[in-house]
């Protein structure tokens, strides 16, 4: 029944589900002081338990919803990708080798390397030296925080 709802008809079925899973956990925890001490006990709770997990997953999928800014930019993207394959400008029709030869689809750094600066100016060595730094302080922060991680989870786990 809840399934089938529509979206502003099921608070009255959610709170009705609610009721239901507090009567049920009430009737579970008066069952289970006679059953305390039999084998099946333990069972018994936790097949109650999963039930009331199995009603949150299905709750939590039934109220999910993909937001409207998301739905907004994939149709964007929709209409951009379909324009731009019907209405773009076409490429050429036939690669020849000219084509090729004037570098056509070959990003300009490929083709034409950078010049080196001329003897006497000031080189382009040593520009990188604070990004090594950096790379260095985060590669260091990384190494120190994955091992205090594991001596943490050792010491919560318990392992001997």
């Amino acid at each position: 029944m809840l399934a089938r709802a529509k979206r502003g008809e099921n608070a009255k079925l959610l709170a009705d589900n609610d009721r239901m899973l507090t009567d049920l956990w009430a009737a579970t925890v008066a069952a289970f002081e006679t059953i305390a001490n039999l084998d099946f006990s333990t069972a018994f709770i936790g097949s109650v338990n999963d039930m009331v997990e199995l009603d949150a997953a299905r709750k939590a999928s039934r109220l999910a919803h993909v937001p409207t800014t998301v739905l907004v930019v994939l149709s964007i993207y929709i209409v951009v990708t379909v324009w731009s394959v019907f209405f773009g400008p076409p490429l050429p029709a036939t690669v020849t080798a000219a084509t090729l030869a004037s570098g056509y689809g070959v990003p300009n750094g490929i083709l034409h390397p950078p010049k080196l600066p001329p003897p006497g100016e000031q080189s382009q060595k040593g520009l990188t030296r604070g990004t090594i730094i950096l790379v260095g302080v985060f590669l260091l922060a990384f190494i120190a925080y994955y091992f205090v991680n594991w001596k943490y989870l050792s010491l919560v786990w318990g392992l001997s």
